[in-house]
């Protein structure tokens, strides 16, 4: 029951964010799946844009994700970076690594920064964000 409901979540929020985006036409027999596939090619075409994933479930939020979030949205806009999007998901899967973000471009191949606070968020913006520098010290 659990898995399931989990699942519709995902599913709800997936429609809702590619319909707020604009990405698709709305199609209320589309499956998830589908959507889901949708949004990332639709993301692909977007090169020169970032995707930062903040697993927001409980064990994140209860790790500090809330105030890691809030530090990528204020860090981002203090640099000045336009082509970032912030966006907060759902169970990652690895509480003992929480906070976590996956940061995504186009076709690259995503990277998962780990166990995070304000400063190692400032760093990522800093280098990985503004100049396309991954910080190895803090991924998976």
């Amino acid at each position: 029951m659990y898995m399931k409901c989990c699942l519709n979540v995902l599913s709800s929020s997936i429609a809702v964010i590619i319909m707020q985006n604009n990405m698709m036409k709305r199609d209320d027999k589309m499956k998830p799946t589908a959507m889901l596939a949708e949004m990332k090619h639709n993301t692909a075409l977007e090169k020169g844009r970032y995707r930062v994933r903040v697993g927001m479930a409980t064990c994140g939020i209860s790790a500090g994700a809330d105030v890691v979030h809030d530090a990528f949205v204020s860090s981002v806009k203090d640099a000045g970076l336009d082509n970032v999007d912030i966006i907060p998901t759902g169970c990652v899967g690895r509480c003992d690594l929480e906070p976590m973000a996956e940061v995504t471009r186009g076709n690259e191949p995503p990277v998962l920064y780990i166990l995070l606070d304000k400063d190692k968020v400032r760093k990522i913006v800093d280098e990985h964000l503004s100049k396309g520098q991954v910080v190895e010290d803090y991924t998976a």
